[in-house]
C-alpha cells in the first residue's frame, strides 16, 4: 500500500507530540518494517526545516531564561 504522509506525522515523531505521538510513531514504524510504502511531498523538506528548526530555537530561548 502507498501512503501520502503528512508533514505533520514526521513533526509528531520528531519532536514527541502528544497525544498524537503513538500513533505516528506506527505509521513511521510500518514504513520502516516495509508494510506499507510512505511518500512525502517535496514542500514537506522545507515546511520540516522551518517547524523543526523554530522549535528547537524556541527551546534554546527559554533554557537561556
Amino acid at each position: 500500500m502507498k501512503v501520502l504522509i503528512d508533514t505533520n506525522i514526521i513533526v509528531d515523531v520528531a519532536l514527541e507530540h502528544d497525544p498524537f505521538f503513538t500513533d505516528s510513531e506506527q505509521v513511521v514504524s510500518l514504513v520502516e518494517q516495509q508494510q506499507i510504502e510512505g511518500y512525502i511531498s517535496a514542500s514537506t523538506f522545507s515546511d520540516l526545516y522551518y517547524i523543526i528548526l523554530h522549535q528547537f530555537t524556541k527551546s534554546s530561548a527559554s533554557k537561556e531564561d
